[in-house]
């Protein structure tokens, strides 16, 4: 409503044809209806839609990926996670405005802002910084990349990990007695998994360096 005042008042034109694409054609579509329903009369002379999806309850194809299930898990943000990333992104806004006074760029790394800590992803592809990425108890891809890069597994599930370049090191939450470990030639990877019965979990993996268990034992018996 606002962007329409807005546009009689640089313009002097009360009514406008919009065009909506996206999200902003589902947010045209809703404010549309809430002019029709409040029974005020409409500044829209003409509504445009590109790509835009108004009946959620049918979807189609993405639909595989917003199911209630698939949603809950994604997008729940605890009240804990939401306030650490509140305190996050104000820190972040800070040193950008200090960079940027002082000649020192716009963004360092330094106070990044992290998104639903604590939310249950399955997959990651980092990119050529050096990253800390812990799992979770579901079937993990990790895709780390240039940098030297640091993994914590132990939660749970059947995870798949390439390490990429770089210094990489893989901490494994178990004792070395309690995995087996064995080199599959055909696609040039290691497999690890537990021995210890209903709490088992494994991993994939390729592009590791440093293999290190809760015990500290550190694992050397790599191939070639």
């Amino acid at each position: 409503m606002q962007a329409l005042e807005v546009v009689e008042k640089q313009t002097g034109i009360r009514e406008v044809n919009a065009v909506g694409y996206c999200i902003g054609g589902t947010l045209l579509m809703t404010s549309l209806a809430y002019m029709a329903g409040r029974r005020l009369k409409s500044r829209v002379k003409s509504a445009t839609l590109l790509t835009t999806l108004t009946d959620f309850s049918d979807p189609g194809d993405i639909g595989v990926f917003i199911d209630e299930h698939t949603v809950a898990e994604i997008i729940t943000i605890e009240q804990a996670a939401a306030a650490e990333i509140t305190t996050g992104f104000e820190d972040f806004i800070a040193t950008t405005i200090n960079n940027a006074e002082t000649g020192g760029g716009i963004y360092t790394g330094e106070n990044n802002l992290g998104i639903a800590q604590g939310v249950i992803i399955e997959n990651v592809k980092t990119g050529s910084g050096n990253d800390d990425i812990t799992d979770n108890e579901v079937d993990n891809h990790i895709e780390t990349g240039a940098g030297d890069d640091t993994i914590h597994l132990g939660s749970g599930g059947f995870d798949t990990i390439d390490g990429g370049e770089g210094n990489d090191a893989l901490y494994v939450n178990a004792l070395v007695g309690d995995v087996d470990i064995a080199y599959q030639d055909s696609t040039d990877s290691y497999e690890l998994v537990t021995n210890i019965g209903t709490d088992d979990f494994g991993v994939r993996f390729t592009g590791i360096e440093t293999l290190e268990f809760s015990d500290g034992f550190q694992w050397d018996g790599w191939i070639g």
